[in-house]
């Protein structure tokens, strides 16, 4: 009976553990800080220094962009002001979803929005042409 007993709790705790690094894995895998790579527009990849060519000066902004992920569920957000052409930082919450990362005011819950993610790119539609971010 001890026998039956022991291997039960070594089984719970391994399955445990294996629940736990799961868990971690899926979720902390954006943490980090991530930069603009490319762009993709009709299917086709474009790199950050010809993304003006095709879509003006304004667009070229858009290389700015920086996401930065913590553990503890917060993002800082550094994105460019088209009006003064600077770059703003806006601080938001997240959590990570299958396929996606759902970005959120920590004040507002109702305030969302959702972020295509598939674990090494970030894509970010800018309504013609996609961001594609990477991990830096």
């Amino acid at each position: 009976m001890r026998k039956h007993i022991s291997i039960v709790l070594i089984i719970v705790t391994v399955l445990s553990a294996l629940a736990l690094c799961t868990a971690c894995g899926s979720s902390n895998s954006v943490v980090g800080t991530w930069i603009v790579k490319e762009y993709e527009v009709d299917g086709e990849t474009v790199s950050t220094s010809k993304i003006g060519e095709i879509f003006g000066e304004i667009a070229e902004l858009n290389n700015e962009y920086k996401l930065v992920f913590t553990s503890n569920g917060n993002l800082v957000i550094t994105s460019p002001n088209y009006a003064t052409g600077d770059v703003t930082e806006r601080k938001a919450a997240y959590t990570v979803q299958d396929d996606s990362i759902e970005v959120f005011d920590p004040d507002d819950s109702t305030n969302f929005e959702l972020i295509d993610y598939d674990r090494s790119h970030i894509y970010i539609d800018m309504g013609g042409y996609i961001i594609v971010m990477v991990k830096k």
